[in-house]
């Protein structure tokens, strides 16, 4: 439980959740125009699949607070549980998944972004 929390903590809401505003509100309309929607949508997709996950984890040691949260997030279609303790367990997708791509460029440049943030802080 302890690695969920921290994950959830420290790298989603602390670092992810932060660098997607950026993404999400280029895709706001401004004035009449459009700044990259389609960056917005993709950005917002992974927030939802990843809390989605986070929650199926932390479910058996917070239930409460996890079903709760659950019910919150945006609709995934009319086959998906309406209660999160009937959900299937989230499992790891191999390499050859299109869930969520993997570039290994924007990992290492953000990963040197952020040791540099967190020396300055």
């Amino acid at each position: 439980m302890t690695r969920s929390l921290q994950f959830l903590w420290d790298d989603f809401a602390d670092w992810y959740v932060e660098i997607s505003k950026t993404r999400l509100y280029e895709g706001l309309k401004l004035k009449g125009e459009v700044f990259n929607l389609e960056g917005a949508k993709s950005s917002q997709k992974v927030l939802v699949y990843v809390l989605d996950v986070v929650l199926k984890s932390l479910h058996p040691f917070m239930p409460f607070v996890t079903e709760h949260l659950y019910h919150h997030l945006p609709t995934r279609g009319e086959n998906e549980n309406k209660m999160l303790m009937l959900a299937k367990w989230p499992i790891q997708h191999g390499e050859d998944s299109t869930m969520l791509k993997r570039d290994e460029g924007a990992v290492s440049e953000f990963e040197l972004f952020r040791k540099m943030v967190k020396s300055i802080r």
